[in-house]
């Protein structure tokens, strides 16, 4: 259905472009540099901070409080990804559309954050004791929740801007070993507190996109549903296989995602017979507000995500 879709919009689109663009006002030419197209937020921290001072016009297509998996393109979505400059896309399921637009009549030279980091993609999956064999699974989109893939698809892009814009590629490069400097301290962060922690796992009674960090820092993941399930209600054995983690491995806090209902958290801790454990939030940066969007940086984010890990693990 969606393909099909894409191929009526693609066909609309090639009769607009020989028509004009009498109504796309907000669809214009960058005088000052070129324009970048990212699908989703991390993408778009990233390449605010290599474009800085370059004049580029970068545009998000994610609306704010909006699940990445669940986005749904309009036509002018698709019209912004037919006549930039460069997209930026996570490479997945969630924006493959993206992809399609690009390749079908757009200029775009295209980054995929997935392929930028294929041999390092693993499997949708979840620790909860009941997982079958044998059976399909999707790689998991989370990518970007690891700072060293994070790095490495920065460094990809920084490239691409250098290609389609010449004249800034300079400072591209400037802003590019700038912005690794903060990711790396972040990186180190992460392994100082992983070397030396209590505890190298967790339970997280809700879904686990983090698989990515996690084997990044040998950290290991008792979790109720996979990375983007769309599953609420955990069944009874789950509920019980992590309550009885929570008891074997003594721990204080458990982990849900943000903007996460907390119910199945809930039920794990009344279940487990014990009293005082807290729920911490980690930020997946699936669904972020829309002030959030505007004040937010990627790195702030993971940041927040390091001091709520430094209680999980210790």
């Amino acid at each position: 259905m969606k393909k099909r879709v894409l191929t009526v919009i693609f066909a609309v689109l090639a009769a607009f472009s020989l028509s004009g663009c009498e109504k796309g006002g907000e669809i214009k030419d960058n005088t000052d540099g070129i324009e970048i197209v990212c699908t989703f937020y991390p993408q778009y921290s990233w390449v605010k901070n290599l474009t800085k001072d370059t004049g580029a016009d970068v545009i998000l297509l994610q609306k704010g409080g909006t699940d990445f998996h669940s986005y749904q393109p309009t036509f002018e979505d698709t019209l912004k990804v037919q006549t930039c400059d460069v997209l930026v896309c996570i490479g997945g399921e969630s924006d493959s559309w993206s992809e399609e637009a690009a390749q079908n009549g757009g200029k775009a030279k295209v980054v995929s954050v997935m392929e930028e980091v294929s041999e390092k993609l693993i499997d949708e999956s979840v620790r909860n004791g009941k997982e079958q064999e044998n059976t399909e699974k999707e790689k998991d989109e989370h990518v970007y929740l690891s700072v060293k893939n994070a790095k490495t698809a920065c460094k990809a892009i920084a490239e691409t801007l250098c290609e389609a814009d010449g004249k800034n590629a300079e400072r591209y490069r400037e802003n590019l070993q700038e912005y690794l400097g903060k990711l790396e301290e972040i990186d180190k962060e992460f392994e100082k507190l992983t070397e030396n922690c209590a505890r190298k796992n967790f339970v997280m009674p809700d879904r686990y996109p983090f698989a990515y960090l996690s084997r990044d820092y040998g950290l290991e993941c008792f979790a109720a549903f996979k990375g983007c399930s769309s599953e609420t209600d955990a069944s009874f054995e789950t509920v019980v296989f992590l309550s009885e983690k929570i008891k074997e491995l003594d721990v204080k806090y458990v982990a849900v995602t943000e903007n996460s209902d907390k119910k199945t958290a809930k039920s794990v801790i009344e279940n487990s017979g014990k009293d005082g454990i807290e729920i911490l939030e980690l930020n997946s940066m699936q669904s972020l507000s829309e002030n959030d969007v505007k004040s937010a940086e990627y790195t702030d984010i993971m940041l927040e995500n390091l001091e709520a890990f430094r209680l999980l693990l210790n």
